[in-house]
């Protein structure tokens, strides 16, 4: 996991579960301990926070309750090992009918994984989303990123598969048919 996440590829598999989590990175030096939120870690394409001199010795991350939902899809152009084309993790903590948290992330559609705070706020402290809240948290999603076209897929069908994948796994973490 510390691996993934110092390498700082926009395409990591691991990164975007991470900040979904709210994990938080333990860095480690002569000088000291410092604790990074995996949402502030990676500053660009292979950028991070990590100094010289530092270690990542931990990941710490909340477990998830059997209340609450989550989902992670990793799209790729054959298997397992391909680079990513577009991933997206989704986790709602969830208590007495109300999303408490909500945390949604997406990797390979910008110079670094991202967090859709916008769609986050939307879920956040109220009673679990509709479909309509659902399509307005995906459609956001497809707005905060900022794909490339490569060799792997285009800039337009990333952004789509933003759409797509945040609907798909917001409804999994609610125990909804996607």
């Amino acid at each position: 996991m510390a691996g993934n996440l110092v390498d700082a590829s926009p395409a990591a598999d691991l990164v975007p579960p991470l900040q979904a989590l709210d994990a938080v990175a333990i860095l480690r030096s002569r000088r000291g301990e410092r604790r990074v939120p995996a949402k502030d870690f990676c500053l660009g394409v292979r950028r991070t926070v990590r100094r010289e001199d530092e270690l990542v010795t931990e990941i710490e991350f909340e477990p998830i309750d059997r209340n609450s939902g989550y989902g992670y899809y990793k799209l790729g152009r054959r298997n397992a090992m391909a680079i990513s084309v577009v991933s997206a993790a989704v986790v709602l903590r969830l208590s007495d009918g109300n999303c408490r948290r909500a945390a949604i992330s997406l990797g390979a559609v910008a110079p670094t994984p991202i967090r859709v705070a916008e769609a986050e706020a939307l879920l956040e402290g109220r009673p679990l989303p509709s479909l309509k809240t659902i399509e307005e948290c995906a459609r956001l999603a497809s707005r905060a990123a900022r794909p490339i076209s490569d060799i792997r897929a285009s800039a337009e069908y990333r952004t789509l598969m933003c759409e797509v994948l945040t609907r798909r796994l917001i409804q999994r973490a609610l125990g909804r048919q996607a």
